[in-house]
């Protein structure tokens, strides 16, 4: 049975948006057409899609998930391939966590440190000093925290 991209995208959750993204950027295999050009699925093709929303879910860039596009269709890719990819892509997750959650650290931070001055009545200007002098510290304190963690 054959399905447009809204019935796919109701049968799978994946959003139509992500669906036509995949497709326009040569994921999904070179698909069938119905008799206006729209883009139709059969039970292989939602497969594959399955497959790269799998690998976006896990944010794996575009790139990264042609290479595994390929492999599927036969095209090489050893379980060493796999597993070195998926290897080289967690460590960069990982870093972006560690990003992030610097990031979540200086917003609390932040917050605190306006939410501390109006309870304190503190004027504009002399929060904006006492703000940036805090906000140099934490810029040299994450650096630091970066460099010893390499």
């Amino acid at each position: 049975m054959l399905r447009t991209i809204k019935q796919v995208s109701e049968e799978t959750g994946i959003p139509a948006s992500a669906i036509r993204f995949y497709d326009r950027h040569g994921l999904l295999p070179a698909g069938q057409r119905d008799e206006h050009g729209y883009r139709v699925f059969d039970d292989a093709a939602v497969r594959e899609l399955y497959i790269v929303d799998y690998m976006r879910l896990a944010d794996m860039p575009v790139r990264t998930i042609r290479r595994f596009a390929d492999w599927c269709d036969g095209d090489g890719g050893s379980i060493r391939e796999r597993l070195d990819a998926f290897d080289d892509h967690y460590e960069q997750v990982r870093r972006r966590i560690g990003e992030l959650t610097d990031a979540l650290a200086i917003l609390d931070e932040s917050r605190a440190r306006c939410r501390q001055a109006l309870a304190d009545g503190v004027d504009d200007e002399t929060f904006r000093i006492l703000n940036e002098t805090a906000m140099i510290d934490t810029v040299q304190n994450m650096r630091r925290k970066r460099q010893n963690m390499q």
